[in-house]
């Protein structure tokens, strides 16, 4: 097969440079067939110069002007590899490269739509650093990328220039969008006392767009912008104190939001079972009748039981007869999978490592029945309460799958973060693994372990 004549790293690879064991590499993580290839420092300089305009002569003659050119041979084998594995695409990508485009707006969406935070919610970020330590993308505008790298003397990873500090957010051509390297998993702007390097050095307001804004979610959802929060950190899930605000400013509307700030729409119509659909307008309701009701002693077995419930209403068998265990087994095997791949070069300070572990060690034990489907502490019904209810008012994963999966699913993370607080390996204390069910959710997100609900219902159709 022949290579690509101009080629580059397609849009669904992203690059990753790490620091990890002292060493610094770069992961290029393949988000479409999954799976990631190690590369060192030099074969990244290789690639940063296929921006897709370069045939490998020219890539060759970009390189010769930092250091020894590179042979032909050399260079073909190289990108052989990769087109192999389905990383490369010809020609350059078709995006201003100096600019952040704002973020569309969903179609029919009214400037002057309100926004609706998430009811009798209120939270503070507690500083620990929690949320930059497991999450591999952290995005930078331009103006973010000009305004952290100007407040640095020098580099926060030694060895590495700070005009290397930052990569494409996907592929390997020049665009807006730029990432910082990791150092053990965490984002190297990160000080030893869980603080924002840049902020510290030049005001809050110098933070990254991505970072200020978390954990806000905005969903329209044909009547109003839901204002949600993702349950990915664990100040999300702490108790409000007199300091805390609620998610989003109150009377707020559409025109308000700033243009990088992403709004997603609830599709007109949404799966309701694996055979149903119904209009948003029901879904919309169905939430509404259901936050009005006290939080249950089991917000686990409520939301299957509620599952249960739509589907014998449609006439459908619960669940095409698909039990709790079999999508802890097959969650388990890909958490188990991308722990095997990613323990070859993660660190053992790396804290979204240690949290994988974490969901690997908890979902065995629910796999294997040693551990049982337990009942919630009363201390965490609360947390458990506005886990439901921060996924249900932002309509958390309804555009993906069936609302009766989606209902299973917070059950079966409820269980699996119940499951980990009672496997806490020792020595995992840091005020950030204080709620596990918060890294249920963060670390199924970030490793792509979310899909895992598929497998069992299609063996189930099958058969």
């Amino acid at each position: 097969m022949a290579l690509p004549r101009r080629p580059r790293l397609a849009d669904h690879i992203y690059a990753r440079q790490h620091l990890a064991r002292g060493q610094v590499f770069v992961i290029l993580h393949d988000t479409q067939n999954g799976g990631f290839v190690q590369i060192d420092r030099n074969a990244w300089a290789v690639l940063e110069r296929t921006d897709g305009t370069r045939d490998l002569e020219g890539v060759a003659l970009a390189m010769s002007r930092i250091g020894p050119r590179p042979g032909h041979a050399t260079l073909e084998a190289f990108f052989g590899e990769l087109d192999a594995l389905g990383m490369l695409v010809d020609g350059p990508p078709m995006y201003d490269p100096d600019a952040a485009p704002p973020q569309p707006r969903p179609a029919g969406c009214d400037p002057q739509r309100p926004i609706v935070p998430l009811p009798d919610y209120r939270w503070q970020c507690d500083g620990s650093g929690g949320c930059c330590s497991w999450f591999g993308s952290i995005q930078l505008t331009p103006a973010d990328a000009r305004r952290a790298l100007a407040v640095w003397a020098d580099s926060p990873i030694p060895d590495l220039p700070l005009e290397r500090l930052l990569m494409p957010y996907s592929g390997s051509a020049p665009q807006p969008i730029r990432v910082p390297a990791l150092r053990d998993g965490a984002c190297c702007f990160l000080q030893t006392d869980g603080g924002c390097g840049i902020h510290a050095r030049a005001g809050a307001a110098a933070k990254p767009f991505g970072c200020s804004s978390f954990p806000q979610r905005l969903v329209d959802d044909g009547v109003e912008v839901r204002a949600s929060v993702v349950t990915e950190c664990a100040c999300v899930l702490d108790p409000a104190t007199d300091a805390a605000e609620p998610v989003t400013a109150m009377g707020l509307v559409v025109a308000d939001v700033p243009a990088l700030e992403r709004i997603l729409s609830l599709p007109e119509t949404i799966g309701w079972t694996e055979r149903s659909r119904v209009p948003r307008e029901h879904l919309r309701a169905w939430i509404h009748a259901h936050l009005a009701y006290a939080a249950p002693d089991d917000g686990a077995a409520w939301c299957w039981s509620l599952a249960d419930a739509i589907e014998s209403a449609a006439g459908e068998e619960p669940c095409n007869g698909t039990q709790p265990r079999a999508w802890l087994v097959e969650l388990h095997r890909r958490a188990q999978k991308v722990h095997a791949q990613e323990s070859a070069w993660r660190s053992g300070s790396d804290l979204g490592h240690l949290a994988l572990a974490w969901v690997v060690l908890a979902s065995q034990a629910l796999a294997e029945g040693t551990v049982e489907l337990l009942p919630p502490d009363p201390a965490e019904r609360p947390r458990e309460a506005l886990f439901i209810r921060a996924a249900w008012w932002g309509y958390l994963d309804a555009e993906r799958f069936p609302w009766t999966r989606c209902l299973r699913d917070r059950a079966i993370r409820l269980w699996l973060g119940r499951a980990m607080s009672s496997l806490r390996p020792h020595g995992l204390d840091t005020p950030a693994f204080r709620h596990p069910l918060a890294l249920v959710d963060a670390i199924l997100r970030a490793r792509g372990l979310g899909s895992y609900m598929t497998k069992p219902l299609e063996e189930s159709s099958r058969r």
